[in-house]
């Protein structure tokens, strides 16, 4: 009995952490770059609702994640303009995605509803897990680690490949120099600007993907609101893992361990009030950050708009 509950355990753990973990690798890259994304909230959610639709409408998940995509990089590309062009303030304008989003994701939400295309409870074909040849098969270790879908395993390929990226790739580097002085970055002929805007848009897909998890994957079908802050818990990633891609993944399953908890706590009979369930996130959010507010530096250019003389 005790292993049946650890196992649910775990793999509620592993499958709350990947949207959490794309959403923050997305804000990781931008952040370096030297714009820090609040608007992750706003950008995970728009790829939640499209991830949604695409699969509603063709019956076909890799519409749904497409358009989370297609989605996710246009808000990116929106932020980027507003950040960058206009100099705006970036978390006024974070805010302002996460906003516009809510209410744009809702309204279109209960249009559907009322057409009568869906209902609350509409369900969505979602991607299969992919059982590894052999691995899978593995006692203990295959059920847990081995039997998920293709997002899972590529969430763990994308920290390794940001890692490598951001300390083994010239463009990582120059990426890396913008972030921490853009002034000397662009002295040295790199194009400041056109490296802050691939990164917005890097983060806004994959904010979008992380949101598209939810719906294809996860849950399969879609609420208002339903990334229920996860996009700022994103953010609380980034800092608790050191601005560091391996130390936001291990953040990551710290926070979809919480998550998991509270819903294996459910499964075994034990209650908790409906505010708590909506606060723990937040709680740990507090508890982890109390531990580095101080001790971890980011990168020095952050929340500091260029402008190129």
């Amino acid at each position: 009995m005790i292993y049946i509950y650890l196992k649910s355990f775990l793999l509620a753990a592993i499958n709350f952490s990947v949207p959490l973990l794309y959403t923050a690798s997305g804000g990781l890259i931008l952040v370096k770059a030297g714009i820090f994304n609040v608007g992750m909230e706003g950008m995970m959610l728009a790829g939640a609702f499209l991830g949604f639709y695409g699969a509603l409408i063709t019956g076909n998940p890799w519409v749904g994640l497409l358009l989370a995509i297609m989605g996710g990089a246009l808000l990116g590309l929106m932020l980027a303009y507003a950040a960058i062009f206009l100099r705006g303030n970036q978390l006024i304008l974070g805010f302002g995605i996460n906003f516009f989003i809510l209410g744009l994701t809702g309204f279109f939400y209960r249009m559907l509803c009322s057409s009568g295309l869906i209902t609350l409870t509409t369900r969505v074909k979602n991607f299969s897990p992919i059982y590894i040849p052999f691995l899978s098969k593995l006692p203990i270790l295959g059920e847990i680690f081995f039997n998920h879908n293709f997002l899972t395993y590529l969430a763990i390929l994308l920290v390794i490949f940001v890692n490598w990226f951001f300390y083994k790739t010239t463009y990582g580097l120059s990426l890396l120099s913008v972030g921490e002085n853009p002034e000397v970055a662009d002295a040295s002929g790199i194009n400041v600007y056109l490296v802050q805007y691939m990164s917005a848009i890097a983060s806004g897909v994959l904010a979008g993907i992380g949101g598209a998890f939810l719906t294809l994957t996860q849950v399969t079908i879609f609420t208002e609101n339903m990334t229920a802050g996860g996009g700022f818990i994103a953010l609380a990633i980034i800092v608790f893992g050191k601005f560091q891609p391996w130390g936001m993944l291990w953040a990551s399953l710290f926070f979809g361990a919480g998550d998991a908890l509270v819903s294996q706590l459910q499964i075994i009979g034990i209650r908790l009030p409906t505010q708590i369930t909506f606060m723990l996130p937040y709680a740990l959010a507090i508890v982890a950050l109390a531990g580095v507010v101080g001790k971890v530096k980011g990168p020095s250019a952050a929340m500091k708009p260029f402008i190129k003389n």
